[in-house]
């Protein structure tokens, strides 16, 4: 009996099942699942980085594999922009960015051949620079310490860099290219003959050949070179003065012009000559075979010697340009809401 209710109980006792471990999950499908995370996280990354970043790392000009991108352009319109607000004076976008893009190649011409040309910009070279723009030349009897001095220098650069746009870093950056700019011009003008042939020049310039062939029509016909001058000229430094460029050294004007007027006789007009952005009407009233490179006439040689430096350069380099219409517009387009 006994032996019957212990099969019994035993019988009807609950079974007891055997635990199961917990089921892991595999190392591919780990990976499986990490990778979809970040599929689904990186598509608005990546489409961010694509429409936003992507785009302003793109260069605009390469010297040796060396590029200067669209983000250095955009920043260098909005400071350039910032600089003419602040001095009055109308910014045009529409033609800034392409003289930009020449100006970034010239600069990172100079910048690779300085070493090699044996010039240098020194940071206290850079800062002096800066402070002398933001405070002026030392007014004579003026007591402020050099602590004084700098903590209204510190002031007015912070506000400064606010105007402009741009970081410390980024404004001694260009203004280590006017250093070195203006240095290799002066090694360049140790070029330049203390005594050369001059002619003393009058000029029109015009927007296009059209407008150019009108002018030469009527001066033809007997107009007055002075008149017209004052009246159609877009060379403003000269409109005013009737024309009157001056005198100016062989070699002074871009070679197209300036071998129209050393060979043009006296007294006589022009056919019209492109040069320097327009086109040109030109009358020579005086010669000089040997007058003394000095003034004005140094500053034209100067000029030019720097301009025919970085043209030989640019030859000697591998330059790259990347400026065509979808960068034009995409850079007008930032830059119209950098100042916005």
């Amino acid at each position: 009996m006994a032996d019957l209710n212990a099969g019994r109980a035993s019988s009807t006792s609950p079974r007891r099942r055997a635990s199961r471990p917990p089921r892991r999950i595999g190392k591919g499908a780990v990976l499986l699942i990490v990778a979809a995370l970040a599929f689904i996280v990186g598509i608005p990354v990546y489409g961010y980085y694509d429409f936003f970043i992507a785009p302003l790392r793109e260069p605009v000009v390469k010297v040796n594999d060396v590029p200067r991108t669209r983000e250095e352009m955009i920043k260098r319109l909005h400071y350039l922009d910032a600089v003419n607000r602040m001095q009055g004076r109308p910014s045009n976008l529409g033609t800034l960015p392409l003289e930009l893009v020449f100006n970034l190649r010239d600069e990172e011409i100079i910048l690779q051949s300085a070493p090699r040309v044996g010039i240098s910009a020194t940071p206290e070279e850079i800062t002096a620079v800066i402070k002398n723009r933001l405070l002026g030349a030392p007014v004579a009897g003026d007591a402020s310490t050099p602590e004084e001095l700098d903590r209204e220098f510190q002031g007015k650069y912070r506000g400064y860099l606010s105007q402009v746009g741009l970081s410390d870093q980024e404004y001694r950056a260009i203004i280590q290219q006017e250093v070195l700019r203006q240095k290799l011009r002066v090694r360049l003008s140790e070029r330049i003959p203390a005594v050369t042939e001059h002619a003393h020049v009058f000029a029109i310039k015009l927007q296009n050949i059209d407008d150019a062939l009108d002018v030469v029509d009527r001066l033809a016909e007997g107009g007055d070179f002075g008149a017209e001058a004052r009246g159609h000229s877009i060379d403003e430094a000269s409109k005013e003065l009737s024309g009157d460029l001056g005198w100016i050294p062989k070699g002074g004007l871009e070679w197209s012009f300036d071998d129209t007027v050393f060979t043009l006789p006296l007294h006589e007009v022009s056919e019209p000559v492109f040069a320097d952005g327009g086109v040109w009407i030109a009358m020579v009233t005086e010669r000089d075979p040997a007058r003394r490179v000095e003034g004005d006439a140094k500053e034209r040689l100067e000029d030019r010697a720097l301009v025919d430096w970085l043209a030989e350069e640019r030859e000697k380099n591998d330059v790259e340009l990347f400026f065509d219409s979808d960068t034009y517009a995409y850079v007008i387009r930032k830059a119209e809401e950098f100042r916005r």
